[in-house]
């Protein structure tokens, strides 16, 4: 014999159901067309190690502070772009989050002179992103050097 649910019991089941179907109807409302799926969003940073003609790096040995560089658009040293340091397995390396909109900045280090940097940027903008990637980058006109793992790296005088 059958027993029919009590009315608190159905109630309770049609709520949790409408809730459930609004929650699909949400997700499936809210998801990025066709073009998000074929961007990537990378915002790729300039990153570099300083080293001396000897190959030390300058920031780990404590010749240079992170505050003793600074990357700007040239012709306007006071609008510098935001550095960090990034030390994996212990060897760091300054970064820099590139303009899509620029290709061309000085690159100041406190006791040096300043050294022209410029970017070839494969720039990407979809639905839901624009993503920014560093083709190359050079060191007054010439290709920053690389070492074996693709890391860039600057020799110092």
């Amino acid at each position: 014999m059958l027993r029919a649910l009590p009315i608190p019991a159905v109630k309770l089941m049609k709520t949790r159901f409408l809730f459930l179907l609004s929650l699909l109807v949400m997700f499936s409302l809210s998801g990025c067309d066709e073009d998000c799926a074929t961007v990537d969003c990378i915002q790729e940073p300039f990153r570099f190690r300083v080293l001396n003609a000897q190959g030390e790096n300058l920031l780990d040995n404590g010749t240079l502070a992170l505050s003793q560089i600074a990357i700007y658009t040239p012709g306007a040293p006071a609008a510098t772009l935001p550095l960090s340091a990034y030390a994996p397995l212990g060897e760091t390396y300054v970064e820099a989050g590139l303009s899509q909109n620029t290709r061309a900045y000085t690159l100041a280090i406190d006791g040096y002179a300043p050294l022209e940097l410029s970017f070839d940027l494969d720039v990407r903008s979809g639905d839901c992103c624009t993503s920014l990637t560093i083709e190359e980058a050079y060191l007054n006109e010439a290709p920053v050097l690389k070492d074996s793992k693709g890391e860039r790296f600057i020799i110092l005088p």
